[in-house]
């Protein structure tokens, strides 16, 4: 290594050096993200909510679901959340609604599910606090199991899941307010009023049934009480549907105002004298789960180390780029490669099989695939419907329910938003091959 190099990277280093020192010492910024997490200690975390759950339920043992709620009772650790219940149930909000109450409706669907579980052995509430509601539908569906045998569920949140609207018989709005600040109340306090500024959402319910559904707090919108807290009566058990999940944020337990005081009141609505309190949530995650997300998500949390490593990176490709361009060679003439193309062929799908990454292959086969329809059978490919599937059946001959079998299996793969895995490939693969051989 010569003189000149040492010098730049000495000068490197400590400019580094520096620039993490500056960082260090600068003044942090209050992160004002809606995290909602019970390790955050910014004024949009749980952290002090997290810590007082067992004063608020001295006789429960407080249960953090860190995992979908499905997997939680079915012991299924290969499940994934896909899909939330806003993806897969349409929106209702576009509905027209009329404000009368409507009639009490019976939905055992939902929860009448064969799939073995141990949601009949989970006794005391089901705890969940979020800005947004982030329950998957095959969790949702155990909730409404978990409920309607006699337990009672919370959940406080700005928007809530269709198919809870259509499960309780509920319907919620959210609508903008002029002023930047909303006041709430309790119905066995009404006198005492709660303001809120920041994080504040005008959402309220404008429908539900008087015969089950008792409503506990509201706020005033256009000079009319508006409920934001009800109780709804669910087959055996209660929901407990709360609209200002800004309540149980650090920013207000730790202020010096009342509001601890609305936080309080909400939770005495809860049931005491339960064995169990199982708080469910996305970001309900312990100290030792946090540091197993690795280096990098540590790195990217800390804006020091953040930079200094933009500046590492950045010097190294510049030291590359530089070194390379003084340091290289005359680049020698490469005679033209032979035919090989099974060699090739072999590399490429070797390399395929190492990568893994079967979403990736499966794509390459529908395409493939859809491609070959259209340039022997010329069959318009655009939409796979009903017709495609009996255009495909009378012009290749295969049966009726093979064509339907992969027609299903494309369509499924091309809306899918989670990873394909190994047996997804090999069942396609085969359906395929039965109708292309």
């Amino acid at each position: 290594m010569d003189k000149t190099l040492k010098i730049i990277i000495a000068l490197f280093v400590l400019l580094l050096v520096s620039l993490g020192l500056i960082e260090y010492f600068k003044p942090k910024e209050i992160d004002w993200n809606h995290t909602y997490s019970t390790t955050d200690k910014i004024p949009f975390g749980l952290y002090v909510l997290d810590h007082q759950m067992k004063s608020l339920f001295p006789e429960s043992n407080i249960k953090k679901v860190n995992k979908s709620f499905y997997e939680y009772v079915t012991g299924d650790s290969n499940y994934e959340t896909t899909n939330t219940l806003e993806e897969i149930v349409p929106d209702t909000l576009n509905r027209e609604l009329d404000s009368t109450v409507i009639e009490s409706y019976d939905n055992t669907d939902y929860y009448n599910n064969t799939t073995q579980d141990t949601v009949s052995e989970l006794k005391g509430l089901l705890f969940y606090v979020s800005e947004f509601s982030r329950i998957d539908k095959n969790s949702f569906e155990k909730i409404l199991k978990f409920t309607a045998l006699g337990n009672t569920t919370f959940i406080s949140a700005t928007d809530f899941p269709p198919m809870l609207k259509d499960s309780l018989g509920i319907n919620s709005v959210l609508e903008m307010i002029n002023k930047d600040s909303l006041t709430v109340t309790l119905c066995d306090n009404h006198t005492t009023h709660y303001k809120y500024n920041l994080g504040a959402e005008n959402v309220y319910f404008n429908k539900y049934n008087t015969k089950t559904t008792t409503v506990l707090g509201y706020h005033v919108f256009k000079n009319k009480k508006v409920a934001d807290f009800i109780k709804v009566k669910y087959k055996k058990g209660f929901f407990l549907i709360h609209t200002q999940p800004q309540a149980f944020i650090n920013y207000y337990l730790l202020n010096k105002k009342n509001h601890y005081l609305y936080t309080e009141k909400v939770l005495s609505y809860l049931p005491k004298n339960i064995a169990n309190v199982y708080w469910i949530g996305h970001t309900n995650l312990t100290e030792e789960e946090l540091k197993e997300q690795g280096i990098l998500q540590f790195i990217k949390k800390t804006p020091p180390l953040l930079w200094a490593w933009r500046i590492f990176l950045l010097g190294l490709l510049l030291f590359i780029i530089f070194y390379a361009k003084r340091k290289q060679r005359i680049v020698p003439i490469i005679k033209p490669v032979t035919n090989t193309t099974v060699e090739f062929t072999k590399t490429i799908g070797n390399l395929y099989f190492q990568e893994g990454n079967h979403q990736n292959m499966i794509d390459k086969k529908i395409i493939y695939f859809l491609e070959k329809i259209r340039s022997e059978y010329y069959i318009d490919t655009s939409n796979l419907n009903e017709d495609f599937v009996e255009k495909l059946h009378q012009k290749t001959g295969k049966p009726l329910d093979d064509v339907k079998h992969l027609v299903k299996l494309i369509n499924f793969h091309k809306s899918s938003k989670h990873q394909a895995i190994e047996s997804d490939l090999i069942e396609l693969n085969k359906a395929i091959e039965i109708i292309l051989s």
